[in-house]
């Protein structure tokens, strides 16, 4: 006897469940089914630093990539700041790792004669802190050159 009480509420939700399972009042005889799809392109964040360029000057800006995926540096703007119209020089622009202090540049991920307008990408295997440098890379700069350099990254 006491063995059957503790099986009544199992078999009262089994029942239960069974009649909620079936149907047989539905006149529909359509079939739905869903489907998970992944989105076509990753996030992706876009950052921007500026400043000023100066004869044998270099700057380094860090940031965070927050997972796998490719990372790009545009050189947006480069103007001569005394002489607005000039045209400017070629000046570097890099791409590495922050190592806490300094920018440690990754072989080939690097130009040394770009202009306005010039990029760069690599593929960044996790996440991590990155970086990117801008550079007068053969003393070429005479007057202060304003820049603007943007990064995509994951």
């Amino acid at each position: 006897m006491r063995l059957s009480r503790l099986f009544v509420p199992f078999l009262l939700a089994a029942t239960v469940a069974t009649g909620a399972a079936c149907n047989n009042n539905s006149t529909d005889t359509s079939s739905t089914s869903t489907t998970t799809t992944s989105p076509s392109t990753a996030f992706t964040v876009t950052e921007t630093f500026s400043g000023t360029l100066t004869t044998n000057s270099a700057q380094s800006y860090s940031f965070s990539a927050s997972t796998s995926g490719t990372v790009y540096l545009t050189l947006t703007t480069l103007t001569d700041a005394v002489n607005s119209g000039t045209t400017t020089p070629p000046v570097g622009i890099s791409m590495g790792t922050w190592n806490g202090t300094a920018c440690a540049v990754q072989t080939g991920i690097f130009s040394d004669e770009a202009g306005a307008g010039a990029s760069i990408g690599g593929t960044v295997p996790s996440a991590g802190t990155l970086c990117v440098r801008i550079y007068d890379s053969r003393s070429r700069v005479t007057d202060p050159l304003n820049y603007t350099l943007t990064v995509t990254h994951p």
